[in-house]
């Protein structure tokens, strides 16, 4: 008798543990669903970047085959922002976009759009041409321009300041990948030997010593925290974390046939 009373009470322990353990185990998260994103008319719709609102822009094709910006929200839909190149374009949670468009003689020019003032082009360095890689939520976008010596330099614009040289600090063929909200700067100085580069929010070049072996910086979030690529002499290449003061963190390997474009 007792031991069937002892077997009853350790059968009903065990059932309010399995319940517990139901009612208090997380959830799996809902699987995501797909949104179709439709044309301006045409058969192709390119989004390259996506914003805290839900916002998305890209470019697509129009009736006639050209290529054209838009933007498309779930309140307005889809919307044409005028003529377009095939490249990327960035959008920021004010709605602000940023991006490259080419004028009349093909030269590549970096502008940025806003409801309140339309397309502002954001000029050069003195030379014919500038490409936007990147933007934050202040409205900074960074990338590279022509200098009037038809050297790459990376750049900074801001609404006050407009377009400001941040220099090659080890070589020439520099170029701002990415900018956080806190104003700091990462990229390439040397884009042929791939050197980092990082600058601070102040535009001076910081010191990327720690940071060597890597194929330039391809992204910074509002933490410091930078992502770039790492390769070895026996193809290893790596994806890595990487914070200034400290060594380079090895997230996954890469296949080294990869184009080396972090």
């Amino acid at each position: 008798m007792k031991r069937r009373r002892f077997i009853a009470i350790i059968g009903s322990v065990v059932l309010l543990l399995l319940t517990l353990a139901f009612f208090l185990a997380p959830r799996n998260a809902g699987l995501y669903r797909a949104t179709i994103l439709p044309s301006l008319g045409g058969n192709l719709t390119v989004a390259t970047a996506l914003n805290d609102r839900g916002q998305v822009v890209g470019y697509s094709e129009a009736a006639d085959g050209a290529c054209h910006l838009f933007l498309w929200d779930r309140e307005g839909g889809i919307r044409d922002l005028g003529p377009a190149i095939r490249t990327l374009f960035y959008i920021n949670d004010a709605g602000q976009i940023a991006g490259t468009t080419r004028d009349r003689n093909g030269n590549e020019l970096a502008f940025i759009w806003d409801r309140a003032c339309g397309v502002r082009m954001l000029g050069t360095l003195g030379g014919t041409e500038s490409v936007v890689r990147g933007l934050n939520n202040r409205g900074q976008a960074v990338g590279w321009s022509r200098t009037a010596a038809g050297l790459k330099h990376a750049f900074v614009w801001g609404e006050t300041t407009g377009m400001r040289d941040l220099g090659t600090p080890e070589g020439d063929g520099g170029e701002a990948r990415a900018i956080n909200d806190n104003g700091q700067i990462v990229g390439v100085s040397d884009e042929e030997a791939g050197r980092p580069a990082l600058w601070t929010s102040t535009g001076s070049a910081a010191d990327t010593a720690q940071c060597r072996g890597l194929f330039g910086l391809s992204d910074i979030n509002s933490h410091g925290y930078a992502a770039g690529r790492q390769w070895s002499r026996d193809g290893g290449d790596f994806m890595i974390l990487w914070r200034p003061g400290g060594d380079p963190k090895k997230l996954f390997p890469i296949d080294h046939e990869i184009d080396r474009w972090p």
